[in-house]
């Protein structure tokens, strides 16, 4: 029966669900975060619902999370929220608390997130130091700042000598940057018994190859270690010789996106792909964004229903000249609104067994998953290697 009897009639049942800040949890002093970091920093001023840093151009909001109570102590999780030019969306990072009582638990929250994010980002937008870190996309070079200063929080034991996670991973790092303005860098790694758990995120998105490189390069201890971690949170700002503005804006990508997934569910035959897909390409502010929601689009849709393992990387194939480029999926702006577009859509639409269909139909992915499973391999045991999309000579990454 393969995989086309996979989905019940109007839902989704392995599409991941969307939280969204909006819907957090409240409080009537859910600015206290705020006015515990305008007191460290006093030459921030609170502005409505937000703090803002004049020198920097700046600001932070802070959202506080459901608090729990247990044995006597208060726990509690605190959304930051920054914004900058240079940012190309929100820089959102999660701090959580514990105390005696509320106050004090997000007094704690207020303090990690200053001491292992605000203060390094305050430090990367001053800093004009000579530390670079440079990447090549398609024949054309981006180079980053390295702030003058780099800082590491580290709990419990010591896991690691002389160097920290960003020294050990910055070489390959390198390859995950592409043309966006800002790039921040949140790097973890944590020792219990004999276990060791890593993370490495790029804008938010944990990247499971750059995580597993990471796992690699720490040393195992040589003896053990009860309980011990590392976070490190490096800001990499591009310069302005080699910027080069993104044609369009992550709001723009998400409606592009919807739009073009309801023109896929029309999609009967060979010439209505053709003329979608042609239509999808003409609707776009640039034609590269065009090839980008045509290819991805139909594979992003596969891989989030059926819930595949994925990698980082991704290639160009270049049909004209028969070449390709290999490519990070963090080094194209786009890639990472449109994944996050599509997550929404089917979220929030709840598409219909067949309109799933019409899109699974056109995704190379979700026939070499059909074949697999016809074949006798199980859903959870597959995995997906680096998607293939093709483009022409004119086509250039954002």
């Amino acid at each position: 029966m393969g995989l086309f009897n996979f989905f019940k009639k109007n839902k989704a049942d392995n599409t991941p669900e969307i939280s969204d800040r909006s819907e957090k949890n409240t409080y009537a002093d859910e600015n206290s975060p705020l006015n515990m970091i305008a007191e460290k920093f006093p030459n921030s001023k609170i502005i409505g619902n937000s703090l803002y840093f004049s020198e920097y151009n700046l600001s932070v909001k802070a959202e506080i999370g459901e608090i729990n109570n247990c044995n006597g102590r208060c726990s509690v999780q605190i959304i930051f929220i920054m914004t900058h030019p240079y940012f190309d969306e929100e820089l959102v990072e999660s701090c959580a608390g514990i105390g005696s009582s509320r106050s004090e638990a997000v007094k704690m929250g207020t303090v990690n997130f200053c001491t292992s994010v605000l203060t390094f980002t305050l430090g990367a937008l001053k800093c004009d130091g000579d530390h670079e870190i440079s990447s090549d996309i398609m024949n054309s070079k981006a180079v980053f700042r390295v702030p003058c200063t780099l800082g590491v929080l580290c709990m419990g034991e010591k896991i690691i000598d002389n160097t920290d996670l960003w020294e050990l991973l910055k070489s390959d790092i390198s390859s995950y940057l592409g043309r966006k303005k800002a790039y921040w860098v949140k790097l973890f790694a944590a020792w219990t018994g004999n276990e060791l758990t890593c993370e490495a995120r790029i804008n938010g998105i944990v990247y499971p190859e750059l995580t597993q490189k990471l796992s690699s390069l720490i040393p195992k201890p040589d003896h053990q270690i009860n309980y011990g971690t590392c976070k490190q949170f490096v800001l990499l700002i591009q310069k302005d010789e080699t910027y080069k503005p993104c044609p369009y804006t992550k709001d723009q990508v998400q409606k592009l996106t919807y739009n073009a997934i309801e023109k896929m569910f029309s999609i009967n035959s060979q010439q209505k792909y053709e003329e979608v897909m042609s239509d999808i390409v003409s609707s776009c502010p640039v034609k590269s964004l065009g090839f980008e929601l045509s290819a991805f689009i139909p594979e992003i849709y596969c891989q989030l229903l059926l819930n595949i393992k994925d990698g980082d990387s991704i290639t160009a194939y270049n049909a004209e000249t028969k070449t390709t480029v290999s490519l990070k999926k963090s080094q194209l702006c786009s890639y990472a609104y449109i994944e996050n577009a599509v997550y929404r859509y089917i979220s929030e639409k709840s598409p219909s067994k067949e309109q799933n269909l019409r899109v699974l139909s056109i995704s190379s992915r979700f026939n070499a998953v059909n074949e697999a499973v016809m074949n006798g391999s199980k859903i959870e045991d597959l995995s997906f290697t680096s998607l293939i999309y093709t483009v022409e000579n004119d086509y250039e990454v954002w």
